[in-house]
């Protein structure tokens, strides 16, 4: 067992706040720094059981895991309406088939959260022009980016839009498994909160999925153009969801 096994818990727990609450086993490993997965005898490459078997040997009843599918995963204790409610917009619907996809929850389950959010006036659902149900908040909060508005994020220029930044991160993407996001910053060249604040926008719609950086393979000068979150993470890496 690792030394510094008390640890490894709460490093979990800062991971699981970076997305929103859950997270494939499958992509952990990834997101962990390297002396995190030192401790637990980690690859970024291990396999899914193995991961299994160590975390739940270390992690013990503080977390949650979860099979959807053949997809493990692990989970912050929390009620399943709060991942919903966090997936809804008062303009932008969602059919509940996406948001099975997007949680680690079966389409029963979101129906059965959908119902119970209708009923308590937290969530209502209309027919889109095809008569497909679309969930949306019931309150004024905006918890994602809308694809029709544009591209246009709540920055007062429509120069800096996700249009635009999705553009550059094609042209840097090609055919690798991510985009180092140094290399996006300089590419756009935007002002570094115009920068900081899409991505931190694209982040919260869980639009993106984000790893920290490794300083050995960074720079100093590339590492100061990564991106810190709230939490003093430095991240590195870039990856537009499904691709």
């Amino acid at each position: 067992m690792p030394e510094n096994v008390k640890n490894i818990p709460d490093a979990i727990q800062d991971i699981l706040d970076r997305n929103k609450g859950f997270l494939a086993i499958s992509k952990l490993a990834s997101q962990m720094s390297a002396e995190l997965r030192g401790q637990l005898c980690f690859k970024r490459n291990t396999p899914v059981k193995i991961l299994m078997k160590k975390l739940e040997s270390v992690l013990k009843d503080r977390f949650i895991f979860r099979k959807k599918g053949n997809t493990q995963y692990i989970l912050t204790p929390c009620d399943p309406a709060e991942l919903v409610i966090a997936l809804l917009s008062p303009r932008k619907g969602i059919t509940p088939k996406m948001l099975a996809n997007k949680l680690p929850f079966t389409q029963s389950d979101v129906r059965q959260v959908v119902n119970e959010l209708v009923d308590s006036g937290q969530a209502k659902v209309k027919l889109n022009d095809k008569l497909e149900p679309q969930v949306y908040s019931a309150d004024g909060r905006t918890n994602e980016l809308s694809a029709d508005d544009g591209g246009n994020t709540a920055s007062s220029s429509g120069e800096y839009t996700r249009a635009k930044f999705r553009a550059a991160y094609d042209e840097l993407h090609r055919d690798r498994e991510f985009v180092r996001i140094c290399d996006l910053r300089r590419r756009l060249d935007w002002p570094r909160e115009e920068f900081d604040e899409m991505l931190r926008g694209l982040r919260d719609s869980m639009t993106v999925h984000m790893a920290q950086a490794e300083e050995r393979y960074f720079t100093k000068d590339e590492l100061a153009d990564c991106w810190v979150d709230e939490n003093k993470f430095r991240m590195g890496t870039i990856t537009w969801d499904g691709r």
